[in-house]
C-alpha cells in the first residue's frame, strides 16, 4: 500500500507540472512594424497625406522630409554615398512647399499608368532631399543649353534619391520654375528602372541591335572636353539625349538609352519629334519598338499618355 502511494503521489505531482507548463505561454519574438521605415502616417500636411496616398496605393515609400542617413536606409540595405554627389552628402531635408509639388508630379505620373504597371518598378523608396544628389556628367547640346539631372539611384537595394535640379540655389527652386525638368527626370528613371537587369527580357531586339557598342560615347557626336552632345549627329547614331548616349557601363547602356526614348516620347509633343522620326531611319526604329513595346505589352499608348503628362499641371 505504501508503494502505491508514493507512485500516486509522483504522477499526482507530474500532471500538476504538466498542467502549469502548459498554461505558459510559448516565448515570441518582438513585434516589428511590418510597413515602411519610419512610418507613412496620413498627415497632418499635405504634403504627408500624399506620401500616404501613395504608399496605400501602389506600395511606394516616398518621403521629403528625411536627413542624414535616415535618408538612405530602405527595407533592404542602404543608399552608398560614393553613388552620389560629395556635396549631397549629409543628407539635408526638403521643406514642405516644395516636398508637396514633388508628390503632386509623382501622383499624377503614376496615374496615367496601369496601377499594376506603377506600382511593378524595382524602386519602392523615393526620397526628395535639398541637395542635387546626382552623379551624372553635366552636358550641353551644341548650342550651350544644359541637360539637367535630380536624381541619384540605387537599384539593387530599390532607392531613388531626388534633389534639386543642378541650376538651383538659394533663389531658385525649379520645382516652381522648371517642372517639365522634373516632368523628364521622374519619367526617365521609372522607365529606365523597368528595364534594368532583374527584367532584362523588357528590352525589345529590334531596339537595342541599331546600336552597337561603340556607338555609344561617340567622338562623332560627343566632345568629352566640354561635356558637349552634337544632337544632329547623336541623332544620326540613333540617340535622342546624352544619357542614352553616353551611359559608360555594359550591358547597362541600352537601359539609360531606353529610359531616355521613353521620357522623349512623353514629355516632347510629336508635333517636335516626328521630323526626327522621319529624317533618321534608327531613331524611327527605335520609336516604332518602344511603342510597340507597350502596346502589346501593357496595351497603352504612350503617345495618348505624352499629351496627358504634358498637360499635367500643379
Amino acid at each position: 500500500m505504501k508503494r502505491i502511494h508514493y507512485q500516486t503521489l509522483f504522477f499526482t505531482l507530474a500532471a500538476f507540472c504538466l498542467a502549469n507548463c502548459a498554461k505558459e505561454k510559448t516565448p515570441e519574438a518582438a513585434w516589428r512594424y511590418p510597413g515602411p521605415f519610419p512610418a507613412i502616417t496620413n498627415g497632418p500636411s499635405n504634403a504627408q497625406k500624399l506620401c500616404y496616398e501613395l504608399y496605400q496605393k501602389y506600395d511606394l515609400h516616398v518621403y521629403y522630409n528625411l536627413s542624414g542617413d535616415e535618408a538612405l536606409r530602405s527595407d533592404v540595405g542602404n543608399f552608398q554615398t560614393a553613388s552620389m554627389a560629395n556635396s549631397a552628402s549629409p543628407c539635408q531635408a526638403s521643406d514642405e512647399d516644395s516636398g508637396e509639388r514633388f508628390l503632386k508630379l509623382l501622383k499624377g505620373f503614376l496615374s496615367l499608368l496601369p496601377d499594376q504597371m506603377a506600382s511593378s518598378g524595382p524602386h519602392r523608396r523615393h526620397v526628395l532631399v535639398k541637395i542635387n544628389p546626382t552623379l551624372t556628367a553635366q552636358y550641353v547640346d551644341e548650342l550651350g543649353n544644359p541637360y539637367l539631372a535630380c536624381t541619384a539611384n540605387e537599384d539593387g537595394v530599390g532607392i531613388l534619391l531626388y534633389g534639386y535640379l543642378a541650376s538651383d540655389n538659394d533663389t531658385n527652386n525649379t520645382l516652381f520654375s522648371n517642372v517639365e525638368g522634373w516632368k523628364w527626370n521622374i519619367c526617365y528613371q521609372f522607365f529606365r528602372g523597368s528595364v534594368t537587369s532583374l527584367r532584362r527580357e523588357s528590352v525589345p531586339e529590334d531596339f537595342e541591335i541599331v546600336c552597337a557598342q561603340s556607338d555609344y560615347r561617340n567622338a562623332a557626336y560627343y566632345t568629352s572636353s566640354s561635356g558637349t552632345f552634337n544632337r544632329a549627329n547623336a541623332k544620326s547614331y540613333g540617340f535622342v539625349h546624352p544619357f542614352g548616349a553616353l551611359s559608360a557601363t555594359a550591358p547597362a547602356r541600352v537601359f539609360y538609352d531606353w529610359g531616355s526614348y521613353v521620357a522623349w516620347i512623353l514629355t516632347t509633343p510629336y508635333t517636335e519629334r516626328s521630323a526626327d522620326i522621319e529624317a533618321y531611319p534608327r531613331i524611327k526604329t527605335r520609336y516604332n519598338a518602344v511603342m510597340e513595346y507597350y502596346k502589346t505589352t501593357f496595351n497603352i499608348d504612350l503617345e495618348t499618355i505624352s499629351t496627358q503628362y504634358r498637360a499635367l499641371s500643379i
